[in-house]
């Protein structure tokens, strides 16, 4: 039997629609699109502001990196200024030729002081006259100076070119054998030039260098957070932030290069969650991220623009401390200088009152008693003699202090001057009741010395024995060899003796000792001071050995390299 033909095919194609029609497309469709849109501008947008938070660090680090190799130029500049306007520099190394002075004070201390490798003076025809290097580190290779000198020729002619009233410091750049360096360049110019002075001419020049090492860039790099900070020296393989550096004449020498900070990954890595978030509610989160985005951005422009006004702060401080030194300086020279031309002034009208005192005081005749006026007579005598010797010795501490005090060197025959200043204080022991003598053995070797300074070593030292001596009491003066072929100077009393408190402050100006046997004698404290500054100045040594209530011992040891042995 044939049954009706059955036929699903259409049926089943007429029950159902075409997924194209299907009304939850036409919801899903908008919507997905939507959401792929919104991701997609979220995207974009945190993209966005990820790189230019990472570009804005680079530029504020590159702002940063700027100021910090100014600072340190300008340092170099200020401090070749400083020393090569400095009238003792002058004479001790371009006059004087002293080196160990040289060392010391424009190479051991400007290294310790302001980090500097090297220092060089050139005279008027650009021969190095001085050059040091620092001994810690490398030294530089032979024939750096003259490298240097050469380099820096068109810097050297603008420092020489600058006024004599206003000198310059500049500041450049040189490539050496241990790297990069900041050199500061001045033409050495008088403190106080003469008319003579002022006249157009060549001067010699003082040149610092100070390497940008190791340690300088790990500081500046921890300072302003620059990561991996270093000097490349093939700059087209550095980044789009590095400083290039230029040398005196404008072609490149170097860039200063650093890893760029990641700013904006630091960021996108706070914002994860925000992140998985904005997967399910895109448009919320979007707002949000873009929101926190523009938050760190504005975070760390303030933080480097908070950063460039502390640096700023920093070197107007820096300027100011500089200023207020110098000013210091030139008010103690002033003081100096005062107390110089006062001294004068006194000593003038103080030589007629001691002279026509001593008149007065000398008419007095035997079997006679003195009459008021001669007693007045001495009295002014004595205290203008006590007068003239604070004058003086005020005089000699002013010179000394100012650099003004000039020693001319000569063979000394000590036992001689020893034998003469007993001969001068010998009617003061006489008056105090103090035996005065002398212990110098019968060949004494020449000293090479100002005979004058000698003079008032042995015056000074004497008389303080004298003072605080008393009557009943033995002051000697000694001179003996001392060890490897040194000359000592020595002079002995059996007074009241100096506390151990007092052996430290007894060498100071204007100090005098606790000991009330010792406070009640005239003076002003400058006596152990000058004898001091005038033995130092001679590369003398000073002792003192004392004990209270059986005397004091004070000498001065002068080295061999001053002693001309007696020969047969």
């Amino acid at each position: 039997m044939e049954g009706p033909d059955v036929s699903f095919g259409e049926g089943d194609q007429r029950g159902r629609r075409p997924w194209r029609e299907s009304p939850a497309w036409r919801i899903y469709a908008p919507v997905g699109a939507l959401v792929l849109f919104t991701l997609g501008l979220a995207a974009g947008s945190l993209w966005y502001a990820v790189v230019e938070i990472d570009r804005s660090a680079a530029r504020s680090s590159s702002r940063l990196a700027i100021t910090a190799v100014e600072d340190l130029t300008q340092d170099m500049a200020l401090l070749a200024k400083d020393y090569a306007y400095w009238d003792t520099m002058s004479e001790r190394v371009l006059d004087d030729r002293d080196r160990d002075w040289a060392n010391r004070n424009l190479g051991i201390y400007l290294a310790a002081n302001y980090g500097t490798a090297a220092t060089i003076v050139i005279d008027s025809d650009d021969n190095p006259v001085f050059d040091w290097n620092d001994l810690d580190g490398p030294a530089l290779s032979e024939g750096t100076a003259d490298k240097v000198v050469a380099d820096l020729s068109h810097v050297i002619g603008l420092t020489r070119a600058s006024p004599m009233g206003d000198p310059v410091g500049l500041p450049c750049l040189v490539r050496t054998d241990r790297g990069l360096a900041v050199v500061g360049v001045a033409a050495v110019t008088s403190e106080d030039p003469t008319p003579e002075e002022m006249v157009p001419r060549v001067r010699p020049v003082l040149i610092v260098l100070r390497l940008i090492d190791d340690e300088w860039l790990a500081r500046t790099a921890d300072r302003f957070g620059l990561s991996d900070l270093r000097v490349v020296y093939d700059v087209g393989a550095v980044s789009d932030h590095a400083v290039t550096l230029y040398r005196s004449d404008g072609s490149v020498i170097a860039a200063l290069d650093w890893k760029a900070p990641m700013a904006g990954l630091a960021a996108l890595r706070k914002l994860a969650i925000p992140a998985v978030i904005l997967l399910v509610l895109a448009l919320g989160a979007g707002g949000v991220v873009i929101s926190r985005a523009i938050q760190a951005q504005e975070t760390l422009l303030s933080r480097a623009k908070d950063l460039a006004d502390a640096n700023s702060d920093l070197v107007h401080r820096d300027q100011q401390v500089r200023s207020a030194l110098q000013r210091a300086e030139h008010a103690t020279r002033a003081k100096s200088a005062f107390l110089a031309r006062i001294s004068h002034e006194i000593r003038t009208p103080l030589t007629a009152i001691i002279g026509f005192s001593q008149i007065l005081k000398l008419q007095h005749r035997p079997n006679r008693e003195k009459t008021r006026e001669q007693e007045y007579a001495g009295i002014i005598h004595e205290s203008s003699q006590h007068l003239l010797a604070l004058v003086n010795d005020l005089l000699d501490l002013s010179k000394i202090e100012s650099g003004g005090f000039q020693i001319n060197e000569s063979w000394v025959d000590v036992g001689r001057e020893i034998s003469s200043i007993k001969a001068v204080l010998a009617v003061e022991a006489e008056r105090k009741g103090v035996a005065l003598g002398i212990d110098v053995p019968d060949e004494v070797p020449a000293l090479y010395a100002d005979p004058k300074a000698i003079r008032q070593i042995l015056t000074n030292l004497v008389s303080n024995a004298l003072k605080f001596t008393p009557s009943g009491g033995r002051t000697t003066v000694r001179l003996s060899p001392g060890e490897d072929g040194a000359l000592v100077l020595a002079v002995a009393d059996t007074g009241a003796g100096i506390s151990a408190e007092d052996k430290e402050t007894i060498w100071e100006p204007f100090t005098r000792s606790q000991n009330p046997a010792l406070a009640q004698a005239e003076g002003t404290g400058l006596g152990l001071y000058l004898v001091k500054m005038l033995a130092e100045l001679h590369g003398a040594e000073v002792g003192l050995e004392s004990t209270l209530g059986e005397g004091t011992i004070v000498s001065v040891v002068f080295g061999a390299e001053r002693i001309r042995p007696v020969t047969a």
